[in-house]
């Protein structure tokens, strides 16, 4: 087994990241909320489907247990043909407040101080009863935090569960959610895809061979304050699989143990691509009554093919200096299928300059002709590929003048290249009708 080194980085802004050299073996890293190793003697060994906002878990035989996770209401179903009935306790608001019914209970105000000592009589959706000096008093549930004297008593259910058999259901204590990551290089992009897994149960479980299901249902990103890092050792290499329709990762072969309340990172894969051609984009829209000029803005536009079946989603980018990272602009890739060509916009550009003027206009509604002036400087040493888009309101049927190709029939677009700290106009004419 081998370790990995762990550098912190801290940028002006306060950004911290953890570098990790890479070695032969993945490395995983865990973030809890425990404060210390608190001994949790209670541990579930569950089959899942582990999804943004919740997960599928199976269980199998039973036998008059309650399942091991929190159930979200409704999901339960049964697996075996023949069963007589399943009872599942509610956990709610309320959950608390009545496992401490008819027991010495204290509550504090949630804003004021004030709290109160008595038994706990009754409790509603809206109000609690407490008996204080022999005396009940009603007071608002929701203003209210519950502080128990005793350990909670067991609910009575007059019915056992009888059920032996397998169940799957839906529980809100287990998620994931893609950490994705672009770091671009000197001629390559390297695509990061990790996971991380949220346990926010009060178990450990033991994760075998499970499934990450990327869905649509967003889920909230759970902070939390320590972290530990360690070398995991014999991990088969996940993969994106786009099956039925459905994005998932299958974790073949492999055995995740996750502490209660704990953020578990995990790596999928990695894509090192080269960048197959470099360019500085703009795109400036007119309409026939526009008169004067228009300032251009540019982007930089950097084209890679990927390797791989990749997920989609917001990746975050960086600029690699050595062994720094410049954190930039997140880029949401929606297609991300195997020999795709991406298009990646990460950041406005400062190496070209242009401005967008009406020469002349035949009149300022359609049909008419216009005249245009586009004039692209490069500020830079370098030569710089550019590609503008000009888009007008109304069907173009004509144009003359500076070399250009239809972008639709309401656009052209203007292709060339700039040698370093040269400026170059082009003048054209465009004819359109509604």
């Amino acid at each position: 087994m081998k370790f990995v080194t762990l550098y912190l980085l801290i940028n002006l802004e306060g950004l911290k990241m953890t570098h990790i050299n890479q070695y032969s073996y993945a490395a995983a890293i865990s973030f809890s909320l425990l404060a210390s190793n608190y001994g949790y003697s209670t541990e579930a060994n569950i089959n899942a489907v582990i999804g943004l906002g919740s997960s599928q878990i199976v269980e199998q035989n039973l036998q008059s247990a309650e399942p091991q996770l929190p159930i979200t209401s409704g999901s339960l179903l049964p697996l075996d043909s023949m069963f007589t009935g399943i009872s599942t306790a509610l956990d709610n608001h309320l959950t608390q407040w009545i496992k401490h019914l008819n027991q010495e209970v204290k509550v504090e105000h949630k804003s004021r101080d004030l709290s109160f000592q008595g038994q706990l009589t009754q409790v509603t959706q809206a109000t609690f009863a407490l008996i204080i000096n022999k005396k009940s008093v009603l007071l608002p549930i929701s203003d209210f935090y519950l502080i128990p004297s005793n350990s909670p008593s067991q609910l009575n259910h007059t019915e056992k569960n009888t059920y032996t058999g397998n169940i799957t259901y839906q529980t809100p204590s287990l998620s994931w959610q893609p950490k994705l990551s672009i770091l671009f290089q000197e001629d390559f992009v390297k695509l990061i895809e990790n996971a991380l897994i949220s346990n926010l149960s009060n178990k450990n479980l033991t994760l075998q061979d499970p499934i990450l299901h990327l869905s649509q249902t967003p889920s909230s990103n759970v902070r939390f304050k320590s972290e530990r890092a360690f070398a995991v050792a014999d991990m088969a290499s996940p993969s994106v699989n786009y099956a039925n329709d459905e994005i998932i990762i299958p974790l073949n072969n492999r055995k995740l143990d996750i502490e209660p309340l704990t953020e578990y990172l995990i790596p999928i894969q990695q894509q090192k691509l080269k960048i197959l051609k470099r360019t500085i984009k703009s795109t400036v829209s007119t309409h026939p009554q526009f008169l004067g000029e228009q300032t251009l803005g540019f982007q930089q536009a950097y084209e890679v093919k990927l390797d791989k079946e990749t997920l989609p989603g917001n990746y975050q980018t960086y600029w690699q200096q050595q062994d720094l990272y410049l954190p930039s602009n997140n880029i949401f890739l929606e297609q991300t299928r195997l020999d795709q060509i991406l298009e990646l916009t990460p950041n406005q550009s400062h190496d070209l300059e242009g401005k967008l003027t009406l020469v002349n206009a035949s009149g300022r509604s359609l049909p008419l002709s216009q005249t245009w002036e586009l004039e692209i400087k490069n500020l830079s040493v370098q030569k710089q590929n550019y590609n503008i888009s000009h888009n007008m309101n109304g069907i173009i049927t004509n144009t003359s003048g500076a070399m250009s190709e239809p972008n639709g029939i309401h656009s052209r677009r203007f292709i060339g290249s700039l040698p370093p700290k040269q400026t170059k106009t082009l003048r054209y004419t465009v004819t359109l009708t509604q």
